[in-house]
Formats: structure tokens, sequence, C-alpha cells
């Protein structure tokens, strides 16, 4: 569906969160959600990036969205495609 998505990106570490090569969110501490809206095109492939940066102790990222019609969830497998 066309419309404005919001991407929450949940790191223990650096980490930032690209679409098509746009920086959407970062996270520059321990422990931190940020997010950033953007505006997709229904029907459009999109590349999703995430880098993160590990500083030690534990490891994990988050990646969650929202948009029309979809309330804040983790990206769910059926959306994604293998590179």
């Amino acid at each position: 569906t066309n419309g404005s998505y919001t991407f929450y990106l949940t790191s223990d570490d650096n980490a930032d969160l690209r679409v098509n090569g746009n920086y959407v969110a970062g996270v520059v501490t321990c422990c931190y959600t940020n997010s950033g809206t953007i505006s997709l095109n229904g029907g459009t492939t999109y590349d999703i990036e995430v880098r993160q940066a590990e500083g030690g102790g534990g490891d994990y990222v988050t990646v969650e969205y929202s948009g029309p019609s979809i309330g804040r969830q983790v990206i769910p497998v059926s959306a994604l495609s293998p590179y």
C-alpha cells in the first residue's frame, strides 16, 4: 500500500537502518530505539539494510515497522525476500 511507513531500530550498540541506501534511523548508544518515517509505494521492492557495530557484551538488533493498516510490529518474514 502506498503511504508513510515508520521503521523502528533497537540495538545494544551502534546501528543504522537504510532503505534503498537512504538513512532512515540509527542508534548510537546501548539499548535505545530510534525511528524514522519514509514514503513507500505499494508493489515496489525495497532494499532494507541494517548495519551494526558490536561493542561487546550482548548482541541484538530488532527492526520493526508500522504503516497504512499495519500496527507496529517486527517485520514479518513473509514481507521479506532473500537478497
